[in-house]
């Protein structure tokens, strides 16, 4: 059976971000009513049986069930979780299931953590893993239970999935805030071009820096006349730039806060740039 970190740890409250949530780029283009609804069943998966799921006795919550719960009417459950959806505020599992990403990451990590110290903290590595058998100068390696490789496979498994929806989550996002301001977007409908995109895009969150600032600073590029195009280029930003190496960090170092339009940038290599490269 599936171990989870659920409601029956004891936990009665959970961590809640209010700079993150005023920050998220997709949240912030939902209405009032939306990101009150998306509240509400933040606070139902925190409290579910396998914590960040939307799920009513371990089945995948009816918009019925959501409404009873939320205490409105069925029609306005669908048009605000529809909007939300649209706007990539959650995922969904292939059967269907809402799940919050940063809920159920957290959960694994807590969870990884948790059984990290019963069994002694760190993991060590095979040869210190192994145990000197009594009386005798040998090691004997310690066994280790089905159901133990059964579990870290499923969590590899569900990190792998979660990673491959984040990376989805990061063109979403994307092409929610170009649309606000005139920036290139990624046409969805290019299988290729989205691969590619996904690909940079787990990449970049793989590191834990750029996984927590990445969405603070796409909400900035919006702010920044010349990543908008004010500049004597008429260069945009768009979604390969910001998954360079350092555009994330350039933007959360300021090096495009109040630039006047007609500059190149702060940087001195931006200043030996070609008509067609990128700042």
């Amino acid at each position: 059976m599936e171990k989870m970190t659920s409601r029956h740890d004891g936990r009665p409250a959970m961590l809640f971000f209010p700079g993150d949530w005023q920050r998220e780029p997709s949240l912030g283009l939902c209405s009032l009513a939306a990101r009150g609804l998306w509240i509400d069943m933040l606070c139902l998966m925190f409290f579910a049986e396998k914590r960040g799921l939307l799920q009513a006795n371990g089945k995948q919550m009816e918009s019925k069930q959501l409404a009873v719960l939320v205490r409105t009417d069925e029609a306005t459950v669908n048009g605000l979780v529809a909007e939300l959806e649209t706007a990539g505020v959650f995922s969904r599992l292939d059967d269907g299931t809402i799940y919050s990403r940063r809920m159920r990451r957290d959960s694994l990590l807590s969870e990884i953590r948790s059984d990290a110290g019963k069994k002694g903290g760190r993991p060590r590595s095979e040869k210190q893993k192994e145990s000197k058998v009594a009386g005798t100068g040998e090691s004997k390696p310690k066994a280790r239970h089905e159901d133990e490789d059964e579990h870290e496979d499923e969590n590899a498994n569900e990190s792998e999935h979660e990673i491959e929806s984040e990376s989805e989550q990061v063109i979403n996002a994307w092409n929610i805030m170009a649309a606000t301001c005139g920036l290139p977007k990624i046409e969805m409908g290019s299988s290729r071009r989205v691969k590619d995109m996904k690909a940079k895009a787990r990449i970049r969150l793989a590191d834990s820096w750029w996984h927590d600032n990445w969405q603070t600073a796409m909400a900035e590029v919006v702010k920044r006349p010349f990543l908008c195009g004010e500049n004597e280029r008429g260069w945009k930003a768009n979604l390969d730039w910001f998954l360079r190496t350092d555009s994330v960090a350039k933007i959360a170092e300021g090096m495009y806060d109040n630039q006047p339009a007609g500059q190149s940038g702060y940087d001195s290599t931006i200043r030996t740039i070609g008509a067609g490269e990128e700042p």
